[in-house]
């Protein structure tokens, strides 16, 4: 499955979250122009205003090795 959607403004924030119970990370990653994720391949595809493609891993598989590798070495 394709999906798409357009980014008319840069942005990039990070921001966490802790409580006893859980810890929340939120990032936004500095991306404009079309974004199309294809899960099918497992890819991000920006494209800017001028054409230029760019092809990134997909944020998901990202923040599931994150997640795994903070299990593994909580203590």
């Amino acid at each position: 499955m394709k999906r798409s959607i357009r980014l008319a403004i840069p942005i990039r924030w990070i921001t966490l979250f802790v409580s006893t119970h859980f810890v929340l990370v939120i990032e936004t990653k500095d991306i404009g122009g079309q974004i199309d994720f294809d899960d099918k391949v497992r890819q991000m595809i920006q494209t800017k205003a001028d054409g230029t493609k760019m092809v990134y891993e997909n944020p998901t598989d990202q923040v599931l090795r994150h997640r795994r590798r903070v299990v593994e070495n909580r203590h």
